[in-house]
């Protein structure tokens, strides 16, 4: 994480404080923060989270939008965007989700999911920057590991 942090309450189930990078400026930002101070590596089930960047892509905000099961977690754009465009200074976001079966490689219904976002934000003006999934410890950003951004 970079040298200046600020401190956020991510509401979730509970209210918690994570320290989080002021700017994100690489997918790494986003693992990190989802693995170290979150800890969605031990989560037995899939959970499925945005973050919200300002348009300097401070993270503004952080919203658990699914919890599933051990292989899939229930997504629809409706709920993704209405958390975005809730939050205040909403410019873009980072979707993303755990494998609890540790291998971050996308599913065809993981690419399939991004696309519809991805095409959402377009016509909502919330830009989806990337969908970062994670398992054991790494993590595979969709815009790097695709054609889809």
């Amino acid at each position: 994480m970079g040298a200046y942090l600020r401190k956020y309450e991510l509401v979730c189930e509970k209210s918690a404080n994570y320290h989080i990078a002021s700017r994100i400026s690489e997918p790494g930002n986003i693992a990190d923060i989802l693995v170290n101070s979150i800890g969605v590596d031990k989560y037995m089930q899939e959970h499925f989270s945005i973050f919200v960047l300002d348009t300097k892509l401070n993270v503004v905000g952080y919203h658990e939008i699914s919890r599933g099961t051990l292989n899939s977690s229930p997504v629809h754009p409706r709920d993704v965007f209405q958390a975005a465009i809730a939050t205040p200074k909403c410019a873009a976001i980072i979707v993303t989700h755990n494998h609890p079966s540790g291998d971050p490689t996308p599913s065809r219904d993981d690419i399939e999911l991004t696309k519809r976002l991805i095409n959402g934000g377009e016509i909502l003006g919330v830009p989806v920057m990337d969908h970062i999934i994670t398992g054991d410890n790494n993590y595979i950003s969709l815009k790097e590991y695709t054609d889809l951004f």
